[in-house]
């Protein structure tokens, strides 16, 4: 047996590449010993080994030595070196990882059990095919069955799940955060772990792809065709299509691959709410999580996430850093939802109810034979789950349970969370979707927040007025609510209060347009004395809410700012 590569990890200069390559081989190896059977740890995808080890010579001798050879799209174990031999290779792995390395080592498994962080011993199960899940093609053709079966599956590679814990997820910063957190409030440690993953993906990790900015002009390109993937594009990444946009002004081009390969995605952290809910639940799932991943059918995605001490599905949108608010499509959205279904390792579910607030209204609306979808959707998880031990199904049954006792027994409270309009994208991608803040009163309107990246764009044209909602009460003749105005660098306006305690000011469409307008306003509230009334003080307020209980609706406690303005046509 060649062990000449040993020498040649000791050249590799980064020492956390060296501890990770290190460890990842010795792990390739270890499941080979523990289950030389399983068919599972004989294939290594080609791309998972190009992106990991193939910068490495060292790795890549090393895997040759175990007997890994490239066949078409994997490298495949030959099973010609025994397990004595394995096991010599793990133990000349094991003292190349110095007594710093090894102590790094330790470091990151007590932060995994701190976190409560295993490796799911159920992937060892063998492969199902989807190739006769017999699906009618009404029901095939509104939901990609077998496209997010595969995907979830994609999810249980258990070294893709490793690489993903050892070198991409900060989990010793994560655990410091929760440990300081968890002194402050009474939340589950576990739930903590998920918040910061959203936290941290929005944040830090994940980056919302709108249009390329052309290098040499420094414009916005335009999107200019949808094409096919390269070859490369479609087996490293799982690309489907390739988005391609065009220069104005030079006429250069930008290819967006939409990936899905999860491996690829950790590459280029980019995409929009496809590729973050791929990867976001991608990595909940290396963090043994049992995660879902949720397909709406008016076009969305994101992730539901079971907490173990809360006994449910929570939602979670990682593009947006929401959990638990599950409405707000319906509500800050103004989405009509149809159809959400939840796609799992071992089941898939219709999960539609939590999404909305009158599941029998949408279900009318979903023009299909609901027991025919049902005993649909019923064939496959008996499929999904031919393998599962008694104890397994009795669990997704369990969690069953749990959601139709939920569904019955869950009264739809709206909460502030959910009325807000989507946050992520440009403002003129959100309003094409109609995504943006519920419209209230003001017809062919918009409800949104203004920026300078927004405003740079130019995609509007001007302003058409302007109406501030600051609920107000007044107790007595003597005290007043007024509002002042200013756009740009003008003097105050004063706006007097109407009918419905807002205030109004149309805009002279000559003088100001979107670009470069700032715009402040100013609340005022007066009270007179002259009764020498020491509660004077009092007479005049701002979002004065009743001590008493208050309907979903009431919106005393919110101020709005809403614009109208007229879009520019070109």
């Amino acid at each position: 047996m060649d062990i000449s590569f040993i020498n040649n990890f000791r050249k590799i200069n980064d020492e956390d590449d060296r501890l990770v390559t290190v460890t990842l081989l010795i792990d390739i190896i270890s499941n080979l010993l523990n289950d030389r059977n399983n068919a599972r740890n004989h294939t290594l995808p080609a791309n998972y080994i190009q992106e990991t080890f193939q910068k490495y010579s060292a790795a890549m001798d090393c895997l040759l030595t175990v007997g890994f050879k490239q066949v078409s799209d994997d490298y495949v174990f030959d099973q010609t070196i025994s397990n004595e031999q394995l096991q010599e290779l793990v133990k000349l792995l094991e003292n190349e990882l110095d007594s710093t390395s090894i102590d790094h080592s330790k470091q990151i498994n007590s932060t995994n059990i701190d976190l409560g962080i295993i490796d799911d011993e159920k992937t060892k199960h063998q492969l199902i095919s989807f190739n006769n899940l017999h699906i009618s093609s009404q029901f095939n053709n509104l939901i990609p069955f077998v496209a997010k079966l595969e995907r979830v599956r994609s999810y249980e590679d258990i070294n893709l799940r490793r690489y993903i814990r050892s070198s991409i997820i900060p989990l010793e910063d994560f655990n410091r955060k929760i440990s300081n957190r968890k002194s402050q409030i009474d939340i589950d440690k576990r739930d903590l772990l998920l918040l910061e993953l959203l936290r941290w993906f929005k944040e830090e990790f994940f980056t919302w792809f709108d249009r390329p900015k052309c290098d040499r002009c420094n414009i916005l390109m335009d999107f200019f065709q949808y094409i096919q993937p390269t070859r490369e594009e479609r087996e490293q990444g799982d690309a489907q299509k390739v988005e391609l946009y065009k220069c104005s002004t030079c006429l250069s081009q930008y290819r967006f691959p939409r990936f899905n390969a999860p491996l690829k995605l950790l590459e280029t952290r980019q995409g929009r709410c496809g590729e973050a809910a791929n990867l976001f639940t991608c990595l909940s799932r290396s963090l043994s999580f049992e995660s879902r991943y949720i397909y709406d059918t008016t076009d969305h995605v994101w992730t539901e996430v079971y907490s173990e001490n809360q006994h449910r599905w929570l939602h979670c949108d990682a593009c947006e850093n929401l959990c638990d608010s599950p409405l707000i499509y319906e509500k800050g959205w103004r989405k009509n939802l149809l159809f959400c279904i939840a796609f799992a390792k071992d089941h898939i579910e219709d999960v539609t109810w939590k999404y909305v607030t009158n599941f029998k209204q949408t279900i009318q609306r979903r023009n299909i034979n609901e027991k025919i979808f049902a005993k649909t959707i019923s064939r496959v998880n008996e499929k999904l789950q031919s393998q599962l031990n008694q104890q397994e199904k009795n669990k997704i049954i369990s969690n069953r349970i749990e959601d139709i006792v939920s569904m019955l027994n869950e009264e739809k409270l709206t909460k502030e969370s959910e009325l807000h309009g989507r946050q992520s994208g440009s403002l003129g991608w959100k309003l094409a979707r109609g995504e943006t803040d519920q419209q209230d009163d003001i017809t062919n309107g918009f409800i949104y927040f203004i920026n300078n990246e927004e405003c740079d764009k130019e995609q509007f044209h001007r302003f058409h007025n302007i109406n501030i909602q600051c609920p107000s009460t007044s107790f007595d003749q003597y005290a007043q609510i007024s509002c002042q105005l200013q756009l740009g660098d003008e003097q105050l306006i004063d706006i007097p209060q109407n009918s419905n305690s807002s205030f109004e000011y149309i805009v002279d469409q000559t003088k100001h347009s979107l670009s470069n307008l700032r715009i402040q306003f100013k609340a005022i509230l007066t009270s007179s004395n002259d009764n020498n009334d020491d509660n004077a003080w009092q007479k005049a307020q701002l979002f004065r809410q009743s001590i008493e209980q208050i309907s979903n609706n009431d919106h005393s406690h919110f101020l709005r700012i809403i614009a109208t303005i007229i879009k520019r046509t070109f």
